[in-house]
């Protein structure tokens, strides 16, 4: 199916009752640091953007490892002292980046359930990898949305599934041909959204474009912020 950009470069479609955002196809580094609300606890926001921040180097580290861009258009930068890989390509990363401050928009806003980039064959225009981040909220209400964890713990936990996902290499099949790839954002059943403006900034797509048929999967370690907690998850189709 090709995609068009439409005035925000954004797309959408609805299915099951649920609103899924198709961006299609950084330039700035994110710190955790700062991400504590006060001295001695997590907020909402903080927590967003702890999120924020691995989304950007998580979708960067699976377009280097997976071969989507030449190796040339990467540099190799720190985060949560693991090196990875971030795309300098000048169409390319800026998306990654609008995309990642949306997300980080709407955690906050108690909106999103899950943020998937999925890896299509060019040749074959079928989906062939996907990846899964589940966001799920450990708070019953937003008042209640702060957290006493560490952020060294936080940061550990991060730590290893960065490594599980610079390490799939090993065992995901290779990519022989030529491949894009979309970021699908999937609201909350219960979102508040401005349906005139996203009819108005959004395009449909087909469900069937976010299915890889008769995948493997492999879940990631799960990490938590204290107000949310992170699983990652792959979907990858086994060649013959």
């Amino acid at each position: 199916v090709a995609c068009i950009f439409c005035r925000s470069g954004y797309f959408y479609c609805c299915f099951r009752d649920k609103l899924f955002l198709h961006v299609h196809q950084l330039s700035h580094k994110p710190a955790m640091s700062n991400s504590q609300g006060t001295a001695n606890s997590i907020t909402l926001k903080g927590s967003a953007k702890i999120i924020h921040d691995y989304m950007l180097y998580s979708v960067n580290s699976i377009l280097f490892q997976r071969g989507i861009y030449p190796a040339g258009q990467f540099r190799p930068e720190e985060y949560n002292n693991v090196p990875v890989m971030v795309l300098q390509n000048r169409k390319v990363a800026p998306f990654i980046t609008k995309t990642m401050e949306q997300v980080e928009k709407w955690i906050m806003e108690q909106k999103v359930e899950k943020v998937t980039m999925m890896i299509y064959s060019l040749e074959k225009k079928e989906a062939i990898e996907r990846w899964d981040f589940n966001i799920e909220a450990e708070y019953d209400d937003v008042s209640d949305a702060t957290s006493d964890k560490l952020v060294s713990k936080i940061q550990a936990e991060i730590r290893a599934v960065m490594r599980q996902i610079l390490s799939t290499i090993s065992f995901l099949p290779c990519i022989e041909q030529v491949c894009t790839f979309d970021l699908i954002i999937q609201m909350k059943d219960n979102a508040d959204v401005n349906e005139e403006q996203i009819l108005y900034e959004f395009q449909r797509v087909n469900k069937d474009n976010i299915e890889v048929k008769d995948a493997h999967t492999m879940s990631l370690k799960i990490f938590s912020t204290g107000v949310n907690k992170v699983e990652t998850q792959v979907y990858y189709k086994v060649t013959q």
